[in-house]
């Protein structure tokens, strides 16, 4: 229904019988019953405007302000229908279609729209969605006015007829008004007698009157009045020719149509049936249009869909028999008969044309059918401009072929030449895939469009223009094909609104009498069915109106949220419950019905649903009378099983998380920062960790112990001779004075600079009770002259907080075992020195840094005072020796003859002759001493140039040479100590914490050595297992974490340390997920591994584990910054210079300018010293934790790493407190279990229950049949399985429904990918190259444990022979990946693949192709896996050894030969490389360009995704092989 042709700025002049019907539908309900074009749309928008005033829905819908709806029955007028109610009224409106996405909206979104807009139109199931799902909480009292358009479709199961029986559901409130348009009350052939019957269905379905002008006369005027004509025409009457071409298409194409018929498919369990189905219903419906082509339109029309459809039918083959599949063989065959057939067609036409028409192409209007022949002539006799024709077919291919046609003859005869012919259809059903004759909305829109302005003159149309879409007023109307019943009688009759149009039936002369009384019947129900509504018809009384709501033989069921369930809407929900089951690409999960007779009357439908759904076993429905009502009930009774199991919701709408269990959608985003929590991005300050030896408050007044360390520095290995010549000629002893004990264990560590190795030791050399206040100043003089003066620090004011640095007396001796020098050991603070050195360093300072007979040259650090003031503080000289005069020989005779001349050229003079020169080398001021990079003898080797300087020309440092070497160690060594310290406590506070918080008892399981050695005998396992042997041994409580592991835990990458946390964060990760994944696996009854993994994220997740480390106050303990100078690191004692200045600090070396609130600082603690905090990233602490965890299972294996990580808050222990949550089997609940320990932690081990079915056979039986077949495998694999169930479990796919004892694998998939990606990586963590650096590690585990080798490996051990799976493409799938895998190791021979993430084949067009790792063949290999690990007793050890020797070369080859993604490769060796967008191939597969150093690569693959990596991998080929 359209009546739409007005322009918005038309004025509306009402018509007396509109004006009637308004007032009568705000009386009461109504269904207009008016004909096209006679103003329904007008009727509907005053009444809306009418109601919108009367209920004020202007207001806030938040406020109780009801809606209207406008509900539809296509998606055109959706849009249609929107638009002319926005036109005409001050109302906000808009249009909803499923194109937008509405499914997926939730309530929230729903409620905007409700606020936003006054009007909604939208397709009936939109509305129906709404009112049913009571998750959105909307209800028909919420509607003040619905208008049902097109209402006559409100019978059976259509939406209209759904929505109007919500009408009597309980609880619906204050119900809405309700207006029907149509312009055909009955639909279907009936008699004059029925319709009364046919009109009291209607009124008491819809709940109103019919209604209709009073004044019949009155309508007429407005209404489509088309004179209606009938137009015969005679059998066929060609000459001979044509006569034996249409007898030669014939003898082709009615055997290939019988041949066809008589195909019988039987159904089976594999769906492998529905392919051949699906295919055998194209090829027919092939025959039948060609057949109908020839038949209406001749042999010309035949010839031309025959040519349309082998071209459609060739690429439909390709499709289907890319897959080697018996089955798609079989179905491609039949479509490969079809084409045959459908191509001798062209020939016969083609050999036909040459021989009669010379070989021209043209129409010869003397071959076309009579009846194409009538409607030309129609054509002919509406001569002009002025025509506006539509003619309606019932097919696709008539509507295009005919169209054709008439464009053919306008453009060859002068007679035609003013038709400007197009075709609308509809979507059709994805038959045959014809883009030709298929239409979406935007092409029908297109089509109409260019019809609407007169673009094209004659439209050649299906029923999609018969009713509602808005089309010009046309003087032509034909119906080629006759109207199959009254209501495709009036509508398209309805089309014919301009004046004097006609309406043209084309009928067989034969046949004229039959359609004839056919026609008067149609124009008989028309006028008696407007003499009824022209009545006052009283409508449908309250019992009238609930015997027509559907009454169905089950009661219905009602939710605690009132969500209804009955037989009507229980298919639908079952199916949309298994549209939302996790399931592969290869796979459409469904239920299975199966429907036999019972008691000889009646139907019985049995259902299986998939593997993977919350039921397992066999469903048996209630004996109904019929087979729908059958298959209703059975579906009827899994809903309400899985209601009762959580599978769907209140809503009967399939479960989802609640709030309070889902994962956080909107992560913490607090602070001006934008960037979520736990990420990279997201940084905050928090504050560091110092201990109270170094930073604590020092008394020296005799209220507390003072206790003096010496700093021992010993080379360990000496780079440069030279400068530790330097370093021995005087000794120098440092030390450190604090009110706090080091502790004794404190372990000694090296440092590196450019002299050599530096061995440090700290040791306690004196305790006093108290220092004197000259003591005490000259201590605190030191401590501050050796960090401004000595190491030029910029710092602020001395402060009472932090230890103090002092020099020491010598006392001990012992022998340097490398330069068998003595050295000294200290003893005491050495203040006699101490006021040695300050009185020397003001002497200095006295004379400006001059030379001076007095000063002690060979203990001096000098600068070049000589040189431009920007520069020369740059380098700092140690005097080396000294040695000869001003007047010595300059040693380049070419630049001066003396130092003296040279000195005097270039600078100043100099004026004292007799002081003696200076040979000097470089001295290096760096003070981050950590690493060894840049101190290698050869690095040493060149820094070893020396300079003869004249001592007047230099400026002479306070510091003597002696300290100076010392004191650029101090730095470090005093950040190293207080690093160290903390971690002593942070290792302390863990023993003790974690002691105290696992409260489970642990039963040791016999010793995992024993295990091993009855599993392995090789050498090459025993060496596999050894170190994994120890980590699962019984747990040692006296083993902790030592300090400089500990310390390697908490250290970033950024930090510049010679170590970090990246290599155990690798190890500490897997493990955690394994150790999560099995308590997540145990205690959570999901059979969607989607939900499984969302609960497991939420505990390993980076978010949760920086939270974690929050709460228990350890972010403190981590080192983040590069250690460089005062800004990083903060001497004891001081404050900053900024912060005593006010200046605000600035972190220069993070990566991203974050935000820096207060508030994010840990605790909410802000400290007084900047230099005291450190912006950390989220992802680094997150990092931190899983390098401590990796760090515990190394050292205190994996018990302890799973302590720890109890005591950081994360579930791995087994919890007997959690009944309702224990591991199941296919929903029956576990037997008891044994008090006696698995082979895991406190885990018992699982036994599951192998109940009876309801007749008493027993599941055993059937797990024996299942199973035996099934022996090879395990021989192949080396291991026996104690419990099937889980040996049939681990290889069920969901699609598999003959196994009613288990779920599909998909529980063991999650079990088992989890272990073996923990096993891999402390395989290659512990036993391959110890030079992999982190990434390389990264890449290695990323190599190995992906889903690409896992199918390899299956392929090579066999797992896919016993592979249960009921899905044709991915068998189909399966089988082109094992032929590939078997070419491409036929190609390599017993190498193994350089390339894990590729396997290259030849494909038939001599590309190279990436083919496709069915995901199932991993999924299977680590459910496997995850099996093995159940059945053993939770034996992670049982695991490796059956997993180990397949994976063995892999490993070997990978960590060998780090590969990498060819994608990434790509874009690391050029940064422009780029691929184009994915183009689909008339094969299905997917191609993919890429541009690579300026040359084009063209890949191939299933996917984008595998095109991309195809493309990648022959660039990259390219480019080796031309190197």
């Amino acid at each position: 229904m359209a009546e739409n042709n007005t322009t918005p700025n038309k004025i509306f002049q009402p018509r007396e019988y509109q004006l009637e019907l308004i007032e009568a539908a705000k009386k009461r309900n109504i269904i207009v019953c008016l004909g096209t074009g006679t103003g329904k749309t007008f009727i509907s928008i005053k009444l809306i405007e009418h109601l919108a005033r009367e209920n004020d829905i202007f207001r806030p819908f938040s406020e109780g302000a009801k809606r209207t709806f406008f509900l539809v029955n296509s998606v055109p007028l959706v849009f249609q229908q929107a638009a002319a109610i926005e036109s005409f009224t001050a109302l906000k409106v808009k249009a909803f279609c499923g194109e937008m996405g509405v499914d997926f909206w939730g309530k929230d979104q729903w409620l905007k729209e409700f606020e936003d807009h006054h009007v909604l139109v939208m397709t009936h199931q939109i509305y129906l969605d709404l009112i049913q799902h009571r998750k959105y909480g909307f209800s028909l009292s919420q509607a003040n006015l619905l208008v049902f358009d097109e209402c006559h479709h409100a019978n059976k199961n259509h939406p209209f007829k759904k929505i109007m029986d919500c009408f009597g559901d309980r609880n619906q409130g204050d119900l809405p008004k309700i207006l029907g348009l149509t312009a055909s009350v009955v639909g279907k052939k009936v008699q004059p007698r029925q319709i009364e019957d046919e009109i009291k269905k209607l009124e008491r379905t819809m709940r109103s009157a019919c209604k209709t002008a009073s004044d019949p006369d009155v309508v007429e005027k407005y209404g489509a009045k088309p004179e209606v004509i009938m137009r015969t025409y005679s059998s066929s009457s060609h000459f001979d020719p044509v006569v034996y071409l249409e007898n030669e298409f014939l003898l082709v194409l009615d055997p290939l149509d019988a041949f066809l018929k008589d195909v019988k498919v039987l159904k089976d369990a594999s769906g492998s049936g529905e392919v051949i189905k699906r295919e055998l219903d194209v090829a027919k419906g092939a025959v039948r249009e060609c057949l109908s082509a020839l038949e209406d339109i001749g042999i010309w029309a035949a010839n031309e869909v025959s040519v349309m459809l082998v071209d459609d039918l060739e690429k439909r083959i390709k499709k289907v028999s890319i897959s080697l599949s018996p089955h798609s063989k079989t179905a491609s065959l039949l479509l490969q008969t079809t084409v045959t057939s459908l191509r001798e067609l062209t020939y016969k036409y083609e050999e036909f044309r040459i021989a009669n028409w010379g070989g021209r192409e043209k129409v010869q209007q003397e071959y076309l059918k009579p009846k194409v022949k009538e409607l030309l002539k129609l054509f002919t006799e509406t001569r002009g401009d002025q025509i506006c024709s539509i003619v309606f077919v019932q097919r696709r291919y008539a509507a295009c072929v005919l169209s054709k046609l008439i464009e053919t003859l306008a453009s060859t005869c002068a007679e035609y030449s003013h038709l400007k012919p197009d075709f609308v259809t509809g979507h059709g059903a994805e038959l045959w895939g014809i883009s030709e004759t298929e239409m979406n909305f935007k092409m029908q829109e297109e089509k109409l469009t260019k019809f609407r302005t007169g673009t094209s003159n004659v439209l050649v149309g299906t029923s999609v223009v018969e009713e509602g879409v808005d089309i010009p007023k046309c003087n032509l109307v034909v119906m080629f094909d006759f109207p199959q019943n009254f209501r495709a009688f009036v509508q398209s009759r309805g089309r014919g609104r301009a004046k004097g149009a006609k309406y043209v039936l084309l009928v067989l002369r034969s046949e004229r009498g039959r359609r004839r009384q056919e026609q008067e019947n149609y124009q008989s129900v028309d006028e008696y069915l407007r003499t009824l509504c022209q009545v006052d018809r009283e409508g449908p009384t309250e019992e009238e109106i609930n015997e027509a709501i559907n009454v169905y033989a089950l009661p219905n069921y009602y939710t605690g949220k009132d969500a209804k369930l009955d037989m009507g809407n229980s298919i639908n929900r079952l199916y949309r419950y298994c549209s939302k089951l996790p399931c592969d690409r290869f796979t459409s999960l469904k239920p299975i019905f199966t429907t036999s007779v019972v008691n000889d009357d009646e139907y019985q439908c049995t259902l299986k649903m998939p593997g993977n759904s919350h039921i397992t076993g066999i469903i048996k429905g209630e004996p109904m009378t019929n087979k729908k009502e059958a298959r209703q009930a059975v579906a009827y009774e899994a809903c309400k099983q899985l209601l009762e199991l959580g599978g769907l919701d209140e809503h009967i709408l399939p479960a989802v998380e609640s709030s309070s269990e889902s994962d956080d959608d909107e992560d913490d985003v607090d602070g001006p920062s934008q960037h979520k929590t736990g990420t990279k991005k997201r940084q905050r300050l928090h504050l560091v960790k110092t201990s109270n030896q170094l930073y604590g408050r020092l008394t020296t007044d005799g209220t507390k112990k003072v206790y003096v360390y010496a700093i021992n520095m010993t080379f360990g290995e000496v780079y440069n001779p030279v400068k530790k010549e330097l370093w021995d000629r005087k000794n120098v002893s440092l030390g450190i004075v604090t009110n706090e004990k080091l502790p004794a264990e404190l372990p000694s560590f090296p440092l590196y600079n450019d002299i050599g190795k530096l061995i440090v030791t700290l040791k306690r050399c004196q305790s006093v009770h108290a220092l004197t206040t000259k003591q005490c100043s000259l201590v605190d003089w030191f401590h501050n002259f050796i960090f401004t003066e000595t190491l030029e620090f910029k710092l602020g004011s001395l402060t009472r907080n932090g230890c103090r640095v002092v020099l020491l007396n010598d006392v001990e001796s012992s022998l340097d075992s490398l330069s068998r020098r003595t050295v000294s050991t200290a003893s005491g603070i050495n203040f006699q020195e101490l006021e040695l050195l300050k009185k020397n360093a003001s002497k200095v300072s006295e004379r400006n840094g001059k030379y001076s007979s007095d000063t002690d040259l060979l203990d001096s650090v000098v600068i070049q005072g000589y040189l431009r003031k920007e520069t020369r503080n740059l380098g700092h000289c140690l005097v080396k020796s000294t040695g000869g005069n001003p007047n010595s020989s300059f040693p380049n005779e070419d630049v001066a003859k003396t130092f003296k001349e040279y000195f005097e050229g270039k600078y100043h003079p100099i004026r004292n002759l007799s002081q003696p020169l200076l040979e000097v080398v470089n001295h290096s001021r760096r003070i981050d001493c950590r690493k060894i990079d840049r101190c290698s003898k050869e690095y040493s080797a060149r820094k070893n140039r020396t300079m003869h300087l004249i001592p007047e020309t230099l400026e002479f440092r306070s510091s003597p040479q002696s300290l100076t070497l010392r004191a650029t160690f101090l730095p470090v060594t005093l950040y190293r100590v207080d690093s160290l310290v903390s971690m002593m406590e942070l290792r302390d506070s863990l023993s003790t914490e974690m002691a105290a918080c696992t409260p489970y008892d642990i039963i040791m399981p016999a010793s995992p050595r024993k295990r091993a050695r009855a599993s392995s005998n090789q050498t090459s396992m025993k060496e596999a297992m050894s170190t994994l042997v120890g980590y699962f041994s019984p747990f040692d409580s006296s083993k902790t974490v030592p300090l400089f592991q500990l310390l390697e835990a908490v250290t970033c990458a950024r930090s510049g340390e010679d170590f970090n946390l990246e290599r155990l964060e690798t190890l500490g990760d897997s493990f955690l997920k394994m150790a999560v994944t099995i308590h997540v696996y145990w205690h959570k009854d999901h059979k969607d591994e989607g939900k499984l993994t969302k609960y497991r994220t939420r505990q390993i997740s980076n978010k949760n584990l920086f939270n974690l480390a929050r709460e228990r106050d350890l972010v403190k303990f981590i080192k983040l910054f590069n250690f460089s100078n005062e800004e990083k690191w903060l001497p004891p004692g001081f404050i900053s210079r900024k912060v005593e200045n006010g200046e605000s600090f600035s972190d220069d070396d993070t990566d991203d300018v974050m935000d820096d609130d207060s508030d994010d600082v840990m605790n909410g603690e802000i400290p007084d010293d900047d230099v005291k905090t450190q912006k950390i990233p989220d992802k680094s602490i997150a990092d931190s934790m899983e390098a401590l965890i990796g760090a515990h299972f190394i050292h205190c294996g994996y018990i302890g790493a799973l302590k720890f990580m109890t005591w950081l808050g994360v579930k791995v222990f087994h919890s007997e407190d959690i009944e309702d949550e224990q591991l199941t089997n296919g929903n029956r609940r576990k037997s008891p279990t044994p008090r006696h320990s698995s082979n895991y932690a406190n885990y018992p081990p699982p036994s599951f229950e192998i109940p009876a079915d309801e007749e008493g056979v027993r599941y055993r039986e059937i797990l024996g049949k299942q199973t035996k077949e099934m022996k090879p495998f395990e021989e192949k694999i080396g291991y026996t399985f104690n419990n099937k169930v889980l040996l049939l479990e681990a290889f069920t796919h969901p699609t598999y429904s003959d196994n009613t004892i288990t779920g599909s694998y998909q529980r063991l998939e999650f079990l088992g990918d989890a272990i073996l990606d923990f096993l891999v990586t402390q395989h290659i963590y512990n036993n391959c190259k110890k030079d992999l650096k982190p990434g390389e590690l990264t890449d290695v585990r990323s190599a190995l444990v992906n889903n690409n080798i896992f199918a390899v490996i299956a392929v090579q051990n066999g797992y896919h022979k016993f592979l249960k799976e009921y899905s044709p493409n991915l068998f189909s799938t399966i089988r082109h990946f094992v032929k590939g895998v078997e070419q491409y190791q036929k190609d390599l021979g017993t190498a193994v693949s350089p390339d894990p993430y590729v396997i290259a084949v030849q494909s038939d067009s001599s590309d190279v192709e990436c083919i496709e790792a069915p995901k199932p063949l991993g999924d299977v290999f680590e459910s496997v896996a995850g099996a093995i690990f159940l059945d053993s007793g939770l034996d992670v050890i049982k695991v490796w050894d059956v997993c180990y020797p397949m994976l063995k070369k892999f490993i070997d080859e990978y960590s060998t030969n780090v590969p990498k993604n060819p994608v990434r490769s790509v874009k690391e060796q050029d940064e422009k490389a780029a691929f184009s967008s994915a183009k689909i191939l008339e094969d299905g597969r997917v191609s993919c360009d890429l541009t690579f150093k300026g040359l084009k690569y063209k890949g191939v693959g299933r996917n984008k995704h595998n095109a991309k990596l195809s493309a990648a991998y022959k660039a990259l080929k390219t480019t080796e092989a031309k190197k």
